[in-house]
């Protein structure tokens, strides 16, 4: 990975696939897609399909490593006057990634394939919120016509029932997410085929540079394998053949109560924590894993924002059935933040102490806490600090811990049957 022109992060990372066994794997050709009716629709068709089934294979992590799963919102979406987007995605964070596929063979097209992507970006930026709603939601596409899109967006995001309060709060803030993304040109645009160059590279970097520098843009090569031994089997193996990610425009953010996104509230820990880097590095680390935690879990947890002022932003982890945020993560100057192990103690002794016992040898101020917590009815309770989480080998067992409590937390609320959180609301 090295830093090119305007500060953009450049990944260049080969995939070279490889059994422990020792076996070795046969690349092969993207096969023809043959329709239900028996046509051929060709390797594109194919590789579209693929696409379209398992967003997974676009590597957006790695294009920004906020990012969220995108969802299929539109497949050949007609572009007024210039053509039709092969695919495009969108996710609960309201950024919108568009995709288009080419192939080795059609080397020659690599100019048109890339100032075709740009220009369909470029009218998709210029839209309105609404505009976007009328662009999905039609009977055609893969949300349909009779549902609003944030409905069908929070059920194809795994989220469960579009209703109660979680729903609600999310639904509000992503309307103006969506609308903010779109007047600041947070798109993300992704060449996928099966065979990447350095002239495609070139020709893309070239088109954005003057024109759309603030668009996040990739290469990414999909390389099929046939499995040893496995003759129906074919492994899709996708690489990140170049990537672009520029830094996002900065947002407005007021002196009064803002509702946090997670964009906003990286924005203001680093303004917060301008003369203590340390504090915003842990507290974005913590977050990282929040994120990740909520995206193996599912629909068994959400990942929700604080609503306060800009000097204390706050994030919060809950999982599905507890009202106790785990963890409560703040943005505030030096960081902070707190795990709520005393009221969790009262519900869930021996999943808390069982906690407590993991982490109390990892320090003496660990000791000293898990002691005090034990056995002081007056003590505090678990709080996010640089004494606490600024060490990084401590944090990655600490948050490993955690994830083992939340695991607990989870298996003991399905036993008692508790209602979800999300209904109760």
């Amino acid at each position: 990975m090295d830093r090119g022109p305007r500060g953009f992060i450049y990944h260049m990372i080969s995939a070279s696939p490889a059994l422990l066994n020792g076996a070795e794997l046969t690349r092969v050709p993207i096969p023809h897609l043959i329709s239900k009716a028996g046509k051929d629709l060709g390797p594109e068709a194919w590789l579209q399909e693929a696409l379209a089934n398992f967003s997974d294979l676009l590597l957006v992590d790695r294009i920004d490593r906020h990012a969220e799963r995108p969802i299929l919102v539109a497949r050949e979406l007609p572009m007024p006057e210039q053509g039709f987007l092969d695919l495009l995605y969108l996710d609960t964070s309201g950024v919108l990634t568009l995709v288009e596929t080419k192939l080795a063979r059609n080397a020659e097209h690599r100019r048109e394939v890339s100032a075709q992507i740009v220009d369909y970006a470029t009218f998709l930026a210029t839209r309105t919120y609404e505009d976007l709603k009328s662009l999905l939601c039609v009977d055609d596409q893969p949300l349909g016509e009779a549902s609003p899109l944030e409905r069908s967006l929070w059920k194809a995001a795994g989220r469960g029932e579009a209703a109660g309060g979680a729903y609600n709060t999310w639904s509000k803030s992503f309307r103006v997410t969506a609308q903010e993304n779109l007047q600041r040109n947070r798109l993300r645009l992704i060449i996928a085929g099966d065979k990447m160059d350095s002239r495609l590279r070139d020709m893309a970097e070239f088109l954005l540079g003057g024109t759309h520098p603030d668009f996040q843009f990739a290469l990414v090569e999909i390389g099929l394998y046939h499995c040893p031994g496995q003759a129906d089997n074919i492994l899709v193996l996708p690489s990140m053949y170049w990537s672009r990610t520029p830094p996002i425009p900065s947002l407005e953010i007021g002196t009064g109560q803002v509702t946090w996104t997670v964009e906003t509230f990286l924005q203001q820990l680093h303004r917060n924590n301008a003369d203590t880097p340390e504090a915003a590095a842990m507290v974005e680390d913590i977050l990282q894993w929040m994120q990740r935690r909520k995206a193996a879990l599912g629909p068994k947890a959400r990942l929700e924002s604080g609503k306060s002022l800009p000097a204390n932003p706050s994030m919060n982890l809950y999982i599905t059935g507890s009202t106790l945020a785990l963890p409560h993560l703040e943005g505030r100057t030096g960081g902070g933040g707190w795990i709520s192990c005393k009221p969790l103690m009262k519900t869930f002794p021996q999943s808390v102490r069982t906690f407590l016992a993991k982490i109390q040898g990892l320090s003496p101020w660990y000791q000293e806490f898990v002691h005090g917590l034990l056995n002081d009815p007056n003590a505090k309770d678990f709080t996010i600090s640089q004494k606490s989480f600024g060490d990084p080998a401590i944090r990655a067992k600490v948050l490993q811990a955690m994830a083992e409590l939340q695991d607990d937390l989870l298996a003991a609320l399905r036993s008692r049957a508790v209602p979800d959180a999300s209904e109760a609301t």
